[in-house]
């Protein structure tokens, strides 16, 4: 089972210094709320353009007190891939002023991977209705942000009441593909004019009402735009986060003449809207016609955006890996649930203070290993630290010394404990056979010696590869004299 982790920033704006921070398992599968689907996350993609990067943010809290707080700032996807965490048939009712519907059970699958333009804090696991996902299989192409970028195309679609010819302006430096743009609005036989420079925009303008899609977020642009006009009336479109609310208020308060739509970016992303979008956007996509259209658009990497790659990923590409991301731990946050910890000579003396400790800070598996196997007194006191803590402690009888004797032992662990990862190894193991330096024989300081180094050197060989939040080796205080 893999640890659930938030991602967060220390700059309240950009994706600066990023570190994960431990969450509890809020979205096992007895808290999901109904009609959701829980996300084992592949990627995730982080918007420039669309939607704010933060919840502080997102919010508008502008307090600089909370600009530099060493918590971070929850850093919002908005658009995410991934499988699901279990199958299901969902079955989702209809239900009208007049009568009531029930729409066919639609089956997700474990197998499949999905993608979702529904704003989520970035995590390794998300929650989101069931309504707000599609088939990654359904784009011919994919690329990261490309959902999201169809969607607000068809709110823009939705939003154009009139069927007249419609002139759109995009931003060559916005990354937007306008062949994207295109195949939406010939599919549903709206003459749609492209242009991407503002020159070209003059010559096409006659006399008459326009409608026009302005795609950018140059406020210079957008007013020469609209200065070409010269008084004639104009319906224009764009989206709230293209244009912040002093720069709307100056175009309406300057151009009388433009009736300015302005999309709303996040109502757009709420669950309501998205469900009524995304079967559309799906029927378009299941067009044969817009399938072979898709194939021959280049659909290009979006620089508007960062992606976060939550799959192992040697390649050389923009993508940040979340495995080179640090994971934040406040003292509260030591050790984990899902995570399992091996204690060498865990079942006397220091052994057994760490692997209480352990217990007592939130340490989900913890397996001791000694020479022996534990006696009733010590299965007791065992069975109290799991009642009183709620772990699981395991128990394997192994020589640290022998490397076959401690290699079985790793290997009974991985059988026993497939899904939960080892993340730390604590070595209390000792022998105590002292003597005064005349007596000292080589027996006695190679028995002395043995569990310590070359029982250190096992564990290293062993765990060399794992991805280990603790290697601690104990001593003891007379060898500071």
């Amino acid at each position: 089972m893999t640890e659930h982790v938030d991602l967060k920033s220390n700059h309240h704006e950009m994706l600066e210094n990023l570190f994960f921070v431990p969450e509890k398992d809020h979205l096992s599968k007895n808290n999901l709320q109904p009609a959701h689907v829980k996300f084992r996350v592949t990627a995730a993609f982080i918007s420039d353009m669309w939607i704010s990067k933060t919840t502080t943010q997102a919010i508008g809290n502008f307090d600089p007190w909370l600009f530099h707080t060493r918590d971070g700032h929850q850093i919002i996807t908005s658009e995410t891939t991934g499988f699901l965490e279990q199958s299901a048939n969902l079955n989702t009712e209809s239900t009208t002023c007049f009568n009531k519907s029930r729409v066919d059970a639609q089956r997700f699958s474990r197998s499949e991977e999905y993608v979702t333009c529904f704003p989520c804090s970035a995590s390794n696991f998300i929650c989101v209705p069931d309504t707000c996902i599609l088939e990654k299989k359904l784009f011919t192409t994919y690329r990261p942000g490309m959902l999201l970028e169809v969607v607000m195309y068809f709110a823009i679609l939705e939003a154009i009441k009139e069927n007249t010819p419609l002139l759109a302006f995009m931003e060559q430096d916005m990354s937007l593909t306008v062949r994207l743009l295109a195949c939406i609005f010939q599919h549903f036989k709206h003459k749609l004019i492209l242009h991407r420079n503002v020159e070209s925009m003059k010559t096409a303008m006659k006399s008459g009402r326009y409608q026009m899609i302005l795609l950018t977020n140059n406020l210079y642009n957008f007013e020469e735009i609209c200065n070409m006009l010269g008084g004639m009336e104009a319906q224009v479109y764009t989206f709230s986060s293209l244009m912040n609310k002093p720069s709307e208020r100056n175009i309406r308060h300057q151009f009388p003449n433009v009736s300015l739509t302005q999309i709303n970016c996040e109502q757009v992303l709420c669950r309501e809207t998205l469900g009524n979008i995304l079967p559309k956007v799906k029927k378009w996509l299941l067009s044969r016609q817009v399938r072979s259209t898709l194939r021959e658009i280049d659909i290009p990497v979006y620089k508007n955006g960062h992606v976060i790659s939550f799959e192992k990923n040697d390649k050389s590409t923009d993508e940040l890996v979340a495995q080179k991301i640090p994971v934040a731990r406040f003292k509260h946050q030591l050790f984990c649930k899902h995570a399992l910890y091996i204690i060498i000579g865990g079942l006397t003396g220091l052994g057994w203070e760490i692997l209480k400790a352990i217990s007592k800070g939130g340490g989900g598996i913890l397996v001791s290993i000694s020479r022996r196997s534990p006696n009733d007194l010590q299965r007791q006191a065992i069975d109290e630290v799991e009642n009183e803590y709620g772990c699981k402690i395991e128990t394997i009888k192994a020589d640290i010394s022998v490397y076959s004797s401690i290699s079985e032992g790793f290997a009974q662990i991985k059988n026993s404990f497939p899904d939960h990862a080892i993340k730390g190894i604590f070595h209390g193991a000792a022998v105590v056979d002292d003597a005064l330096l005349p007596d000292m024989t080589e027996q006695k300081f190679d028995k002395v010696l043995r569990p310590k180094v070359i029982g250190t050197w096992n564990l290293h060989l062993l765990s060399k590869d794992l991805t280990l939040d603790y290697f601690v080796l104990h001593s003891s205080i007379t060898s500071a004299f």
